[in-house]
């Protein structure tokens, strides 16, 4: 089913700020209407609990925005698409605007995109360091679990799993 990016948000903006769950999957999309998604989440979302998205490197200060208005954010699953992904930027952006709600995140990589490097995923780590501990899944990551646990007995990371498809966040 198509959904017009423009009726989307219409129908975010007009949901007297009473959505605490938005799954857009599947959903194609060019630069300027995944900004548009977002600010609309951004401004008419405050209690939004669980974000599902397409996300892109254009649309980083929206994401910022978005991270600091939904105050109730617990799960931030991303999908990226781009082949230039910058995952240093998205990182940054986590770490310096998620809200204190925010530790389980998601992110289905397609199979162009790069995977974050472990240089990335440190300094993510590294600047995540006394938040809550964070639930994390990729969908095509590999040989970081050594890494993986030094962060999870340094209790950064409570839980890590590589899935493919949707799963239920449980933490040992």
């Amino acid at each position: 089913m198509f959904i017009p990016i423009q009726s989307l948000a219409n129908l975010i903006e007009n949901t007297s700020k009473s959505l605490i769950e938005i799954n857009i999957d599947n959903i194609f999309h060019y630069r300027y209407d995944n900004r548009r998604i977002i600010q609309a989440i951004s401004e008419s979302c405050p209690n939004l609990k669980f974000l599902k998205i397409v996300f892109r490197n254009f649309s980083s200060s929206e994401l910022e925005k978005l991270l600091i208005n939904c105050q109730y954010l617990s799960v931030l699953y991303i999908i990226t698409c781009e082949i230039s992904f910058d995952w240093n930027n998205l990182f940054r952006i986590l770490t310096r605007s998620s809200p204190i709600s925010l530790f389980k995140f998601r992110f289905r990589i397609f199979s162009k995109v790069p995977v974050p490097k472990s240089e990335s995923l440190k300094l993510f780590f590294n600047e995540w360091k006394g938040k809550r501990p964070i639930l994390l899944n990729f969908n095509n990551v590999k040989n970081i679990e050594a890494m993986l646990n030094k962060y999870e007995a340094e209790g950064i990371v409570k839980h890590f799993n590589n899935l493919r498809g949707d799963f239920e966040w449980e933490s040992p």
